[in-house]
């Protein structure tokens, strides 16, 4: 069995040897698994025709739009199954069953398309509305059919009914198509009476309608084909269809289907096959050895299968239409004359007629270089022999293909090849002597090679293509990136690749064949690149890239500290690229380490040209790997990209005055970079060392100093940190009636008798961008009771409000301090990335001073002192004492 996939059909041709010795019958199976034996009735409705070649085997014909023929996904090809039971003639076996599958590339149209067969007529176009609307038609409930019966009523009926007299209806939601097809034997054809020169059509009015939507006219006239005989050719003639719609469209083109392949004019030409598109009809004229007719042991067989491709165009609204009009077998003999060589190009193959042939001259050998001479009965593949028998002559005809042993193919460049042959016959008279009759030679030059189709695809875990041959491929290599593949390949690179005419190629995301895209924390785009080469010169024919998105495998990490780090990325396939010449976007920016293939890169995002741009609430930081930089100077341009390298920060939104309190000890999320602050008691006066979570509270002395550190992790050194207000409180409540402040709009208070301190953060190790802190210092206080008068016992704890800024010359209310201090603002205005505050809050800090209760308070400005305690070191006191100063209203004891 041989598959064909043609212009609109799908052809599996059973072979002769295997029809002489077996019963055959053929079944489709649909998506259950469930065999349909094929039928009249069957195929007429479903599209499949099986037909005796001019070879004695079967032709197995099966619609595009078959009831079976099913789309599949991802690799969008029509598939349909098909099982062959096959009885040995002479009952020598037990009876047996293949299963096959076959499958055609699955071609997008928008075309009105009808196709008027000898059995059926089908009617196709796309569906109407969004996708969403057009899946209610598929809804049995929601369709109706006005169907027009002969005698001119027009009825109303529903699906049951349309498939109990053998009408087909199909909604192909994946394609976007309705199809319909009517057997000519149902009820509503009507054939009309003969008309201008004898012309006959049929025709039926049928159509679907979607409740409360949309209606499809799916209606459809087709010409009863003519064939005469004349003079040694055969005149095909048909009345123009479409003739209820002649006012409306445009004709177009009028082509030739032969054995199911759209020729071009140039082919119709070269094969002798001349169509003619006239004013209220079409012809099609071709001399009889164009197409014989070939007598096997029954039936009269043509060796071609002919149709007409109409094209037109609706003047309305511009839709392309289209019509296949079947044309009927002839039954033409040739009359007896002298015998000539007639040499003609059918697809992919020379066909030479000699005759007529006296039936006493036997055939001894052939020849299509006039030099290698085979036996009829012993040709080899590529050369077809054949006789074709009249009542007192024979014609010998010669199939013999292209790209063949015997017809090589001479690559002429581009897509042009250069074909030629010699002809010679040897006969043997009654007089067993030996008659050599030659052939001038022939040469034909044609475009004619078609290259391989390329489509990509992601998979699973794959990166995958769908692979069509061409018409050449023994002219190809194909490659991975700049490597041939071959088979042997297959499980070093976790790749998978058929022999077939429509395959597909998949390469495994862990495969080094796999190059790195893009690369993030969140994810990788892994990159593949295929073509097809010349195998002489290497030119590039074909090519595609195909990139895919995978979970991360942790080749690139992006620290809050702004460090990126990238390892083990694949920017080339190749074994002699020169890694080491490869940069970032700063040409000094070189890899860290080069190891198998793969190279590493370490750098900040504010060096090696890294760029930012901002998406929303999120800072991208991006740079690339140009490979191009690794490969010589000649390298094809498919094997050229950039990998793109890429960190996401969030910018911050944590919360604003009415939101949640951040306090100090909760530990800082690592993942994606997202801004985090920080409010951290430090211990020393260098501000190194911040106490930790199990710290708290920190104990301190009255007066003693604090110093606070207001920080957050971003990698934008475009923006800065501004204190607004600081304040303190007894309890952790911000909003608390005792509250004292300490900064005010990034200031400090100038009421307080001891105010606080500002100092400048410097560049560390710690600290990669000062503008991202600010460091501050206060002296311990007490809170007392306004009615007791009583010192409080309870701890202090810090609050500050924060905005974050960008570095720019436009002054913005809120992100400018209306103090001027060089240790705060250093004379800076900003700008406010946005409107929301953000609140944060210390930990406890607890007084380790304790003040008697009848301690005198002296008056709001005024310092008491106080004896703190009493110790005997080796017999000596030492008294110690600190001063107390009060304040009303929201009291405080220093």
């Amino acid at each position: 069995m041989r598959e064909y996939c043609l212009t609109e059909s799908l052809k599996i041709e059973i072979f002769k040897p295997f029809t002489d010795v077996n019963n055959v019958t053929l079944f489709v199976r649909d998506r259950k698994y469930t065999a349909h034996a094929l039928s009249a009735h069957m195929n007429a409705r479903c599209g499949y025709k099986l037909l005796v070649n001019y070879n004695g085997g079967l032709d197995f014909w099966v619609s595009l739009t078959a009831c079976h023929m099913y789309l599949q996904k991802p690799s969008k090809l029509l598939r349909i199954s098909v099982s062959v039971l096959y009885v040995p003639s002479d009952l020598s076996w037990p009876a047996a069953t293949e299963h096959m599958h076959f499958s055609c590339p699955y071609k997008p149209s928008s075309e009105h398309r009808v196709v008027c067969e000898e059995a059926y007529i089908e009617v196709s176009q796309p569906l109407q509305g969004s996708s969403d609307k057009s899946k209610e038609l598929g809804n049995e409930s929601q369709q109706r059919f006005d169907i027009r019966v002969p005698g001119g009523k027009t009825v109303t009926r529903n699906l049951a009914w349309m498939s109990a007299h053998g009408i087909w209806l199909r909604v192909d939601q994946p394609a976007s198509r309705i199809t319909v097809r009517v057997p000519l034997s149902s009820r509503i054809i009507s054939r009309e009476k003969e008309g201008h020169r004898g012309y006959r059509t049929v025709e039926y009015h049928l159509v679907v309608k979607q409740k409360d939507a949309f209606q499809y006219n799916m209606s459809a006239q087709c010409p009863v084909v003519l064939v005469m005989c004349q003079d040694g050719r055969v005149v095909s003639t048909a009345s123009l269809p479409l003739q209820a719609l002649r006012k409306e469209v445009q004709l177009q083109a009028l082509r030739l289907q032969l054995d199911g392949v759209t020729l071009s004019q140039e082919e119709m030409v070269t094969q002798g096959f001349t169509p003619s598109l006239k004013k209220q009809d079409v012809q099609l004229s071709y001399a009889l050895v164009a197409n014989p007719l070939t007598d096997m042991a029954n039936i009269s067989v043509n060796r071609h299968h002919l149709a007409l491709d109409l094209t037109w165009t609706t003047q309305t609204d511009g839709q392309l239409g289209r019509a296949i009009i079947h044309i009927p077998s002839h039954s033409c003999r040739l009359q007896q004359r002298d015998p000539t060589f007639t040499v003609s190009v059918t697809e992919k193959a020379f066909k030479v007629t000699y005759g007529p042939v006296p039936l006493t001259y036997s055939l001894l050998a052939v020849s299509v270089d006039g030099v290698f001479f085979q036996s009829p009965d012993e040709a080899q593949d590529g050369l077809e022999p054949y006789l074709l028998l009249e009542d007192n002559f024979y014609y010998v005809s010669l199939l013999t293909h292209f790209a063949s042993q015997w017809i090589p193919q001479k690559y002429l460049g581009g897509l042009t090849s250069q074909y030629s042959i010699k002809p010679t016959l040897v006969f043997l008279n009654p007089d067993d002597e030996e008659l050599i009759v030659e052939g001038e030679e022939y040469i034909y030059i044609h475009e004619d090679i078609v290259l391989p189709r390329l489509e990509g695809y992601c998979y699973s875990q794959a990166v995958c293509f769908n692979v069509t041959s061409g018409t050449a491929d023994h002219l190809w290599l194909f490659y991975v990136w700049d490597s041939p593949f071959t088979l042997n390949r297959s499980n070093d690179l976790q790749s998978s690749q058929s022999l077939a005419r429509h395959y597909q190629f998949c390469v495994n995301q862990d495969s080094p064949d796999l190059l790195h895209k893009s690369v993030g924390e969140q994810e990788q785009i892994l990159l593949l690149a295929v073509a097809f080469r010349d195998r002489s010169t290497g030119e590039v024919k074909v090519w595609s890239h195909q990139a895919c998105s995978f979970p991360p495998a942790h080749e690139l990490t992006c620290s809050v500290e702004g460090v990126v780090k990238v390892e083990g990325v694949r920017v080339s396939s190749s074994p002699t690229a020169r890694l080491e010449l490869l940069t970032l976007l700063d040409p000094t920016c070189q890899p860290s380490e080069i190891s198998y293939g793969k190279v590493s890169f370490v750098f900040t995002v504010d060096t090696c040209g890294t760029v930012k741009r901002v998406q929303g609430d999120v800072a991208v930081y991006e740079n690339k790997v140009h490979n191009e930089k690794s490969l010589a100077k000649d390298t094809p341009e498919y094997l050229k990209f950039e990998s793109t390298l890429v960190c996401y920060y969030r910018i911050p939104v944590l919360s604003s005055k009415s939101s949640k309190r951040h306090r100090l000890g909760v530990p800082l999320a690592q993942a994606q970079g997202n801004f985090q602050f920080h409010m951290n008691i430090m211990k020393d006066e260098a501000f190194s060392v911040a106490y930790q979570t199990g710290e708290y509270p920190v104990l301190q002395w009255l007066q003693q100093p604090v110093r606070v550190e207001v920080g957050m992790q971003s990698v934008d050194p475009q923006v800065e940190l501004h204190l607004q207000d600081c304040w303190a409180t007894p309890t952790p409540e911000p909003k608390h009636r005792n509250t004292w402040f300490l900064i005010k709009d990034g200031c400090d208070v100038k009421e307080d008798e001891y105010r606080t301190v500002f100092h400048k953060v410097r560049l560390s190790k710690r600290i990669r961008f000062p503008q991202h802190y600010k460091r501050f210092e206060m002296k311990t206080f007490a809170f007392i009771n306004p009615h007791s008068q009583e010192l409080l016992r309870h701890p202090i704890y810090l609050h500050c409000t924060v905005i974050i800024c960008e570095l720019e010359t436009a002054n913005k209310k809120g992100c400018k301090a209306r103090c001027v201090r060089d240790q705060q603002r250093g004379g800076r205005s900003f700008r406010s990335r946005g409107p929301s505050e953000f609140l944060l809050t210390s930990g406890s800090i607890q007084l380790l001073s304790e003040v008697p209760a009848s301690t005198a308070l002296l008056g709001e400005k005024a310092l008491v002192l106080m004896l703190l305690s009493v110790m005997s070191i080796l017999s000596s006191l030492v008294f110690l004492s600190i001063f107390v100063t009060c304040r009303g209203g929201t009291r405080k004891c220093k």
